[in-house]
């Protein structure tokens, strides 16, 4: 949308690509309602898994008193940052690192000039917001983020992260002459994002350890590299031929770009040798989508 048609639909003269139905999304009741009860599910609560242990073409998953909790014909491991650890109880190394993220919660007040730029829709660009909500007392709420600290996985609260916000919220609703002190701490909430060397998620099979597969580094996308991660793994899951991964929308060379093997030189030529431990420095995206 043009800048004008924007304001009168979101409430901010930018211009951008509008998403009707966009929306956040509560993780913890959504995860609650995707696990609830069903004949073909077992959920095992509040119980960690130290390691991993392959035993006559099976796989036992181990506590950390050495005890087998399951044992299962395939794994998937889909624990962000833990998987670097379980998965070097195989003599995996892989190359994540955590980012830390910090969300603001902002309070503001009804007579400042903020009001009357708070977004109506929730906002991604250079950082991105929570649709403003406003609050009995007459005062609005809002929620932005978030910081990029790289190499850290520290949960403290920052006032540096906050003024970091308060910068990207000026950005996010084009308002730099705002002042940045009416944005009123009101809360923030911490969290630690999984990114893999070349910044593109680890997703599909490990073709060193048969019967393992990766689903981690997400970053900040997780949501989104979720849903495809799903599609991907279950393909693979299933041993499903690439025809129908092509149906999904999986060219070879995108499946290529998301496989763990790509950090582990001569790991096609010998899947059963772990290799030199291999990475890049920026993203290696496939080429246009295409059948083969």
């Amino acid at each position: 949308m043009e800048a004008q048609e924007a304001e009168n639909v979101c409430g901010i003269r930018q211009s951008g690509v509008w998403l009707p139905r966009g929306a956040s999304l509560n993780l913890f009741e959504a995860s609650n309602k995707l696990l609830k009860a069903h004949e073909g599910l077992t959920c095992l609560w509040n119980a960690r898994i130290a390691s991993l242990e392959e035993s006559h073409g099976k796989w036992n998953l181990l506590n950390e008193a050495k005890e087998t909790i399951l044992t299962a014909d395939k794994v998937v491991v889909a624990i962000a940052m833990e998987s670097k650890a379980l998965m070097s109880t195989l003599g995996i190394r892989l190359p994540l690192k955590p980012v830390r993220g910090q969300l603001s919660i902002f309070s503001i007040k009804p007579n400042t000039a903020w009001v009357n730029k708070l977004p109506k829709v929730g906002i991604s660009g250079d950082g991105y917001c929570l649709p403003a909500e406003q609050l009995e007392d007459g005062s609005y709420r809002w929620m932005v983020g978030s910081s990029f600290d790289e190499g850290e996985d520290d949960l403290g609260s920052r006032d540096s992260s906050d003024a970091f916000n308060r910068e990207q919220a000026q950005g996010l609703v084009d308002f730099s002459e705002g002042d940045p002190r009416d944005l009123l701490k009101a809360g923030d909430f911490v969290g630690v994002r999984c990114v893999a060397g070349d910044r593109l998620p680890i997703i599909g099979k490990l073709v060193q350890r048969p019967g393992i597969f990766l689903a981690t580094a997400l970053g900040s996308r997780g949501i989104l590299w979720s849903a495809l991660a799903a599609k991907l793994i279950t393909a693979q899951l299933l041993e499903d031929d690439f025809a129908l991964l092509a149906r999904f929308g999986f060219a070879a060379d995108l499946v290529a770009a998301l496989a763990p093997a790509r950090f582990f030189a001569g790991a096609l030529a010998a899947p059963s040798a772990l290799g030199a431990l291999a990475s890049n420095s920026k993203p290696i995206f496939p080429s246009a989508p295409k059948a083969r």
